[in-house]
């Protein structure tokens, strides 16, 4: 025999699943939805490093793109900033974001110590490697003899 209360207890159950389902298509839905405003974070992070000179030149592209392009370009531009300031000892780096008809470019240079013989890639790039192959893009860089490391990431026109 059922009982009457149990049957209650599972419809309220029910009707609170359906509830918490349709809160949570809200939230993704809306998440979605909403921009990076990736020249705004690029700002920020060029105020982050009080000891380091960041020269942006950004395309206003770059607020208009597809949400994960924008994310994935302010994420690598972070991760390049912060290493040119903690492991390359640099007073000055150059940050450029582009768009052309092959699609979208960011390169980010500085003059700090760069890199003395083989590299192997840490994390950071490593992690840059991943975002970026995960939309279709590449990343590559490089320390010049007289110190500085260049990253250069490309994103075809296809995810623009």
């Amino acid at each position: 025999m059922v009982d009457g209360r149990a049957v209650g207890h599972v419809e309220q159950s029910r009707e609170l699943a359906k509830t918490v389902l349709g809160d949570i298509r809200d939230v993704v839905s809306k998440t979605r939805e909403s921009r990076v405003h990736a020249s705004a974070e690029l700002q920020r992070l060029a105020l982050a490093f009080p000891d380091l000179e960041v020269d942006l030149a950004v395309t206003d592209r770059l607020d208009t793109a597809p949400r994960e392009l924008a994310e994935a370009v302010v994420r690598i531009a972070q991760e390049a900033v912060a290493n040119a300031a903690q492991h390359g000892r640099a007073s000055r780096v150059w940050v450029s974001a582009s768009a052309d008809e092959t699609g979208f470019r960011l390169t980010v240079r500085d003059d700090g110590q760069g890199l003395a013989g083989a590299m192997v890639p840490g994390n950071g790039l490593v992690g840059m490697r991943e975002r970026l192959q995960a939309l279709g893009g590449t990343v590559d860089w490089d320390s010049g003899p007289d110190g500085g490391f260049a990253l250069t990431a490309h994103i075809p026109i296809e995810r623009i």
